[in-house]
């Protein structure tokens, strides 16, 4: 925490440099102020003339003459304060918004690492706490300190004129009415930030306690988090109560002394009138003078407090003003042309914290149109690769280039222009689908932000909403589900048409089927780009061409996703346990459900229920046993992933076993009628008789990839065993089903598939069919069900001559 360095002298200092850019405004309001206080200053002193001149002596035209004077002076001076008023009120709204803009765009410079420390609440209470401090300071303590700062001066004239020696008892006894609050405006400013200090972080308390509601009540942390409330509400008390305290102090001792000289002076002055020294005219006018300047020295008190208060406010606004980017274009940055080349990590080491480093002499090549992939143990430093990429911070040793160019002599604005970034958990702005997609390229046409959201297979969901594109996102985009917001951002990185589409973890936060949808839009959007992507979940890199393993910062293996493989390294390790958790939520993650729900039966016979539970222990153990046994056949790694290692689609234990039967459940909850399709090669045999196995399975893997193309991003596209390729889709009846079975064979057909050199050209023969998901008690049952029902249609096609569709 800072200390408390700015006094009152300090902030005044600092508004009137706010204040240079409307020097012919406050110059009227200074004009205007004194037009208002001569006026006063000449009412009070008519008086004197009132009463020894015209009422005394009977003159009834001096006494008009008077009151028709002060009649226009009220006029003049009413007119003068009105627009006086409409000034200040201009001026005080254009300072202050020159203050939230200048502190906003600021926030927009700072960098990544600022934001990794500084807490939102506290970010947030600059901007309201703080900065209504500034505001209540220049809007009513200012203006009202300046009035009485003046009316001191402008008043203590006159008082010289009706009795000097009454005029020096007060004068020289107004500086005793400002000691008080002069002794104790260090302490109070000294409270003051203390007390605002707290509040920004009850404020951080408060906003993290709302962005954190899903985990607090999954873990039953509401007391604690009340019980921690409580606590920082009882020390927001203690400052709280010394800052205002002192606040109410500085406010009261100016009163107390006025009130002495007041007394004083009244008696002094009513002894000078009993002797005849003074009339009572004048008598009078100088008391409603005084009056005047005690009114002056209470107003300059009670603005003392809000000063105080602004003071504190301030110099925290400014605390945040001198934060300095720890990544700013260089003198003479030169904007990066599109890639061309490639990027590449020379000899980079970087840490977010000095003695700790996270990247450790990283050398690599990325270069233009691949696909890489960053994968390894957390805190290996994958997303540190991607926030040098992005130039979210500069490495500590070393060069990030960029088509041979140091990132650090070029305009960060030309740098993310060519970057599309897709994050785990993309932020959507509340407002329009169409203006978040916008947000990609803000020049973008109506038309070519419906064109990125038919890239990112968006378009038809946002075209079914009642208001279409012009439906609001939400807060944080909670509108749509984890899928819908990923195409959003995925469409609003393809509209800047990107030369570098960047991964950041994209689809680790979603479920199995929605992801491989999403990866296959991904993969199909990628083309012609360079696509760098961070992942844990290795199923997403197989199709890679260049995988990046890293370990405690450093890259220890690189290579595609077989050649890793065969390394039998650290990528390898990663593989078996990725696997394993694909095998085992596969194998046995019902078994617990069924556990849980046998448990939860309050009905079950207790000696029953243990028997069951100690069945369905025995159950999982044999099969944990299985898994293990598995493990030590290398040739069946490819089988227990979720992805089959030439097609690098879903394999049959993930399809079957693990992603069908969540997508059966998701289709019941909206009772629509779900079709599946079978799909097998006609001619792969005679391709691999005439060609050798390589050739055959490389056109394998190339059908794979075109019926990724051609399928819809929400058909489930899986790989079964040999030929045979799966597919689901919903809502479909088995006549729809029948005809999108129709349109992939023909578009299978008609397309030419390299191999050995050459191009071939398949059939394909489609088994179709449609089930009620309302009446499917089993998923994986009915599922595998309908499975070898269509494997018996898929054999009814081949042996009528194939590139047929057989619907049962």
């Amino acid at each position: 925490m800072h200390e408390p360095t700015m006094s009152l002298t300090g902030f005044l200092r600092r508004v009137l440099s706010y204040l240079r850019p409307y020097r012919l405004q406050t110059l009227l309001i200074l004009l205007g102020i004194v037009v208002d206080l001569v006026f006063d200053t000449v009412f009070r002193l008519s008086f004197k003339f009132l009463i020894d001149d015209a009422l005394t002596q009977g003159n009834y035209r001096l006494m008009v003459f008077i009151l028709a004077a002060l009649a226009v002076g009220v006029v003049v001076a009413s007119l003068v304060s009105v627009g006086r008023d409409y000034l200040y009120a201009r001026l005080g709204t254009s300072v202050l918004n020159d203050l939230r803009f200048r502190t906003f765009q600021h926030l927009q410079r700072l960098s990544a690492g600022f934001y990794s420390r500084a807490q939102t609440g506290d970010i947030m209470a600059r901007f309201t706490t703080d900065l209504s401090s500034v505001e209540n300071a220049l809007v009513l303590a200012l203006p009202a300190g300046l009035i009485s700062l003046l009316g001191v001066v402008v008043v203590a004239v006159p008082l010289f004129f009706l009795e000097w020696h009454l005029a020096l008892l007060a004068v020289l006894g107004l500086p005793i009415c400002l000691i008080g609050p002069k002794l104790l405006e260090a302490r109070a400013s000294s409270a003051g930030y203390s007390f605002k200090e707290e509040q920004a972080r009850l404020s951080s308390t408060v906003q993290e306690n709302v962005s954190a509601q899903a985990v607090i009540k999954a873990f039953s942390l509401q007391q604690s988090a009340v019980d921690q409330f409580r606590h920082q509400i009882a020390s927001l008390f203690r400052i709280g109560v010394r800052s205002n305290f002192l606040s109410y102090l500085m406010e009261r001792t100016p009163n107390i002394a006025s009130l002495v000289l007041e007394l004083l002076v009244v008696g002094a002055g009513a002894f000078l009138a009993y002797k005849g020294t003074i009339s009572v005219g004048a008598l009078v006018s100088f008391y409603v003078l005084f009056v005047s300047i005690s009114q002056s020295i209470y107003g300059i008190s009670w603005v003392v407090p809000y000063m105080v208060q602004a003071a504190a406010g301030l110099q925290r606004i400014e605390e945040l003003l001198d934060e300095v980017p720890q990544v700013a274009d260089a003198p003479g940055a030169v904007p990066l042309p599109r890639l061309r080349e490639g990027l590449a990590f020379r000899g980079v080491s970087f840490g977010y914290a000095p003695d700790h480093p996270v990247l450790q002499d990283v050398e690599l090549e990325i270069p233009q149109g691949l696909a890489v992939a960053f994968v390894g143990p957390s805190g290996s430093g994958k997303s540190t690769v991607l926030n040098l990429v992005m130039r979210f911070y500069d490495p500590t040793a070393g060069v990030v280039a960029f088509d041979g160019c140091d990132l650090r002599q070029a305009t960060q604005e030309s740098l993310r222009a060519q970057l599309g970034v897709v994050f785990q958990d993309n932020f959507l702005f509340n407002i329009p689908i169409g203006e978040n997609i916008r947000l990609g390229r803000q020049d973008a046409t109506d038309e070519e932000v419906q064109q990125a959201a038919r890239a990112a297979e968006i378009h038809d969901f946002i075209q079914s909403l009642p208001e279409g594109y012009g439906t609001p996102a939400g807060e944080r985009g909670g509108r749509f589900s984890g899928g819908q917001r990923q195409r959003i951002a995925l469409a609003r990185a393809i509209l800047r048409d990107p030369s570098i589409l960047v991964l950041d973890e994209a689809t680790s936060a979603l479920d199995p089927s929605t992801e491989a949808a999403i990866n296959a839009t991904l993969e199909r959007l990628a083309k012609g780009r360079t696509t760098i992507a961070v992942t844990h979940r290795l199923s997403t890199v197989v199709n890679m061409d260049r995988i990046y393993v890293l370990k405690q910062g450093r890259v220890v293996e690189q290579g595609t996703h077989k050649e890793l493989l065969n390394l039998k390294g650290t990528y390898h390790e990663m593989w078996q346990e990725f696997a394993l958790t694909m095998t085992q939520d596969a194998l046995v993650g019902d078994l617990d459900q069924e556990e849980a729900d046998l448990t939860a039966d309050e009905e079950i016979d207790s000696t029953r229920l243990s028997q069951r539970l100690g069945e369905l222990q025995e159950e999982v153990h044999r099969q944990t046993q299985e898994i293990q046994r598995l493990q030590t056949i290398n040739q069946r790694w490819a089988h227990l992933a979720g992805t089959d290692r030439l097609t690098g689609l879903p394999n049959k234990l993930a399809f079957l076993q693990a992603m069908m039967p969540q997508e059966v459940l998701q289709v019941q909850r909206r009772g629509d009628p779900i079709g599946f399709l079978l799909i097998s090669g006609d001619s792969l045999g005679l391709i691999n008789e005439s060609h050798g196995r390589d050739a055959g399975d490389q056109v394998l893997g190339e059908l794979a990839r075109f019926l990724q193309t051609i399928l819809k991003g929400e058909e489930l596209l899986g790989h079964l065993d040999g030929t045979n390729f799966a597919v689901a889709l919903h809502p479909a009846t088995r006549d729809r089903a029948c005809e999108r079975g129709e349109v992939l064979r023909s578009q299978v057909e008609g397309h030419g598939f390299p191999c050995a050199g050459t191009q071939v050209h398949l059939t394909i023969s489609v088994g179709a069919t449609s089930v009620d998901s309302t009446a499917i008690t089993d998923p994986r049952e009915a599922v595998e069900e309908v499975f070898r029902q269509l494997n018996q249609a898929l054999y009814q096609a081949k042996r009528s001559g194939g590139n047929r569709v057989e619907i049962i």
